[in-house]
């Protein structure tokens, strides 16, 4: 069912005239009731929301998507083609110790670059500073890149 949100959230996004979409989520295995993908599945056209993630990438979005913190091959939708997939690093540019990665099925190299993904700065729900690790920090921050370097307008 999550899939399908997503995959919905994208069209509604593409509806409303957006320009980039940042996906810091990523699905492999499910709860007990179904089961999980195999990485023969990782084809970046099998799952649901790889076929939508691409869908929405031949309209033109940006999407970028997080490349998961498992420490093994990139779930769907990050094994898209059509999408930019992020991986993580540490401040001196080692790959953090979390980060997903990847040759696929297919033989494409998953993620696609590599952005700060251990110790980044946050704020937290209480307003106080503190640091966090994942790719799902890193993906928004290359989205934000990539908009602006691309010179795609600001939506409101």
């Amino acid at each position: 069912m999550e899939e399908d949100y997503l995959v919905a959230a994208l069209e509604y996004a593409d509806s409303v005239g957006a320009n980039a979409a940042n996906i810091s989520l990523g699905y492999i295995g499910f709860d007990k009731s179904f089961p999980a993908y195999k990485f023969e599945d990782m084809n970046g056209n099998t799952a649901f929301a790889s076929r939508g993630a691409n869908m929405a990438a031949a309209k033109g979005l940006l999407v970028v998507v997080a490349a998961g913190n498992d420490r093994s091959w990139v779930g769907t939708p990050a094994d898209a083609p059509g999408v930019l997939t992020v991986g993580g690093i540490d401040k001196n540019g080692n790959i953090s110790s979390f980060s997903s990665y990847g040759i696929t099925i297919d033989q494409r190299v998953k993620p696609d670059v590599l952005a700060l993904a251990t110790g980044d700065a946050l704020v937290s729900l209480n307003g106080a500073f503190g640091s966090g690790n994942g790719t799902s920090f890193a993906s928004p921050v290359l989205c934000g890149l990539a908009t602006c370097l691309a010179g795609l307008p600001q939506t409101e």
